[in-house]
Formats: structure tokens, sequence, C-alpha cells
């Protein structure tokens, strides 16, 4: 996350504040706790993450899995006095697609931001999206501040409107595995930079990390399918949703090999795959054990993760 972009979009929201006629500052803003988000996510481990945090922050939260699903909510909420105060958009959803979706919402009259949610951090991804009739872009790993500020900051932005683009975005170079320092003990997890955007949360942690771990079978066996069957499309897709999930844990080799699987689907063959989906079986599996080692050392931490969890 770049802490400097996120402080100019925070002094861009205070100069939107009024004032009253004694010069006093009066804030009309809506805040998160004030909200109800539509999520459209079809990662279930993401999807539940998604969820608790905007419900830990005080908004009502509906989800949905795929873009068809999104863009009937979004619609008949609209009928019936529009309660969704914005969507999150996952980019990449299975029936319609959440760049198909928010251009089918935007035709439909629907005028409520619409913030994309993509793991692609890559040169003309946001201009695609903003294009597409999004409002505003991010990629995963969630940053909790930047995503609530955002969501925040688009909700005003009839009051507000930043000549800055976006910015709570991560840079692909920034996840690169010589770019965060691992602990000794562990050969993929990197908690530091995932408390760091969680704000230090590490109740928030641990029920991460129990999602990740009862839903990665069959987000994994997905990826293998989609290989032992040559099926491009849905190796493409079900490698791009193992990464975002996997990227709130660790920018190193399961990252990195979970990407280079959706290279390969994206130009058109699995001939390369057979390999990789075998080490992405072991790096997975090794990270999924640096999880419960984790989640067993912490005192603290709520036996309903750790039962959830298998530990």
């Amino acid at each position: 996350m770049n802490e400097n972009m996120c402080s100019k979009n925070t002094d861009v929201a205070d100069e939107s504040a009024g004032l009253d006629d004694g010069g006093s500052t009066i804030d009309h803003r809506k805040t998160i706790a004030d909200m109800h988000i539509l999520i459209a996510e079809d990662t279930p481990a993401i999807q539940k993450l998604l969820t608790h945090i905007l419900r830990r922050s005080g908004a009502q939260v509906t989800a949905v899995g795929n873009g068809q699903e999104a863009v009937e909510a979004a619609l008949a909420d609209t009928e019936i006095g529009g309660r969704f105060d914005a969507v999150l958009m996952d980019m990449q959803m299975p029936i319609l697609d959440g760049y198909s979706a928010t251009r089918e919402l935007r035709a439909h009259g629907f005028s409520r931001p619409i913030i994309a949610l993509t793991a692609h951090a890559m040169q003309g991804d946001r201009e695609k999206c903003l294009e597409a009739g999004c409002d505003d872009y991010t990629t995963k790993p969630i940053d909790i501040k930047c995503l609530v500020a955002m969501i925040e900051r688009n909700c005003d932005r009839q009051a507000r409107q930043p000549a800055v683009p976006p910015s709570c975005d991560s840079d692909e170079r920034a996840r690169s595995p010589a770019a965060t320092q691992q602990p000794s003990d562990f050969k993929h997890l990197d908690v530091d930079a995932a408390m760091q955007r969680l704000d230090g949360d590490e109740e928030l942690f641990g029920a991460m990390a129990g999602s990740f771990l009862m839903f990665q079978p069959e987000m994994l066996s997905a990826v293998v399918q989609a290989v032992e069957t040559a099926n491009v499309s849905e190796l493409r897709r079900n490698a791009h949703g193992l990464k975002g999930a996997l990227s709130d844990f660790t920018s190193a080799a399961p990252f990195e090999t979970a990407r280079e699987l959706e290279d390969i689907a994206a130009s058109g063959s699995v001939s390369q795959a057979d390999d990789l989906v075998v080490t992405l079986k072991t790096q997975v599996e090794e990270l999924c054990e640096e999880l419960k080692r984790y989640l067993a050392a912490v005192p603290e931490q709520p036996e309903r993760i750790v039962a959830e969890s298998g530990i």
C-alpha cells in the first residue's frame, strides 16, 4: 500500500467538508457504519473476508457469487428504493464477469458507486475498469483502511470529485518475493505484511486464515481439474481466484506459481501446466501448515477459528 497516496485521498476528503455560518467544519459524509454494501465475489474465502471486514466496520452486507447475480440484486434493490450505497465488484467471475456486469448496470441507469476488485495490478487495468463504468479500483490483497476510505469517498462523490485517480491498489512489484522479508521460521507466510494491511487486527487475521484453510481445498481442486481436463477458461478463472486468496498471506512462491498458471491459461494453452500444478499443490500445502502453526501458537486465538481450521 502506498501510504502517501492514501493520505492524499484523505486530504481531498477533508477538503470536501462544508462550513457552517460560524466557520466551523460540518462533515455531512456518510460513514461505513451507515452503509449497505453489495459484494460480488466468486472466491468464497475472499467473499467471507470482505463480508467480515465490512460488518466489523458496522456496514450491512449482501454478498453474491457472480456478475449476473450482482446485476439482478442491484436492479431489484433499485426498484424497492435503493438500499445499496455501493457495489464491490470482482472483475473475474463466472457466468457474467465484472466488466460486463458493470456495463449492464450502467445501461439500466444504476448510478451508485461501483468499486472494482481485482488481483491484477498491471498498467491499463485501472483504465479498463473505469471504462467499463466503475468509479474506483483496488487490488487484492485488501487493505482495510484504504478500502473503507475508498468506499466512503466514492459514496460522497457528488460533493467531492477528486481529480486524483483512485489509489488503494497494490503494485505487483511490491508483492514480488524480493520486496518483503519473510520470518525465518516461515517459508511462505508473511504475517507482518498481512498485519499491516489488517491494521494489526490479529483476530481478523485468524478469521481470514481459518476461512482460507476451509475453502482452499475446493479452490485448489478446481485448478487441478481444469488442468486435467485442459479447460483453459476454467484454469484462468480458478488460478486467478486462488492467486487472489493467496495474496492475503504470501507474495512468495505459491502466489507466483498461481500467477504463472493464470498467465499460461491466458496464452490459450495448458501444455506447460502439469508440472506447475504439482508444484502449486506442494506450495499451498506448505503454506497451510504454516498458517496452522501460527494459529495454534496464538494463545488468545478464538476456539471457533482453530476448530474451523481443522488444527
